[in-house]
């Protein structure tokens, strides 16, 4: 058995202005699934993080060894929830038991297919308030939005 997580909100300068609502939803809300693994006794979990982790990185290619430094509530919550999850992990080593965990760190600069085959599509107040910025400009170039705006 195995849970793959990839709840939580997106929406980087949404979390700028309501960081309550991210910490609350992808960090509280992973120690609220670590929980519930340990009630059902699952020990296997794929998180989906984010590269927002690493913030502004200095050097390229970002790996393993890169230090994280999140400039923004949203990359900030994904590495308070990657932490807890480690935790844990380590925890259940020490015990001698096993919580086997993988971490997944991509962008998403582009955005989705508008097919609703991948990705969000711009349904939400959240995702037009907040939008990526391929899809700001490909709006603005359209003439659904006024002006782009970064």
């Amino acid at each position: 058995d195995a849970v793959v997580h990839f709840a939580g909100n997106a929406y980087v300068g949404e979390s700028m202005s309501a960081p309550d609502k991210y910490f609350q939803n992808i960090t509280v809300g992973t120690l609220q699934l670590l929980r519930a693994m340990d009630d059902a006794g699952v020990q296997n979990l794929i998180f989906s993080s984010s590269c927002a982790t690493y913030g502004e990185p200095k050097e390229f290619p970002i790996t393993e060894d890169t230090p994280q430094r999140p400039t923004n509530p949203y990359g900030l919550s994904k590495l308070h929830a990657e932490q807890s999850i480690l935790s844990k992990s380590a925890v259940r080593r020490k015990q001698g038991a096993r919580f086997a965990v993988s971490s997944l760190r991509y962008f998403n600069v582009i955005g989705a297919d508008p097919a609703g085959r991948l990705g969000p599509v711009l349904k939400h107040k959240e995702q037009w308030d907040y939008p990526r910025v391929v899809d700001a400009a490909m709006d603005a170039a359209l003439g659904l939005r006024p002006k782009l705006q970064v």
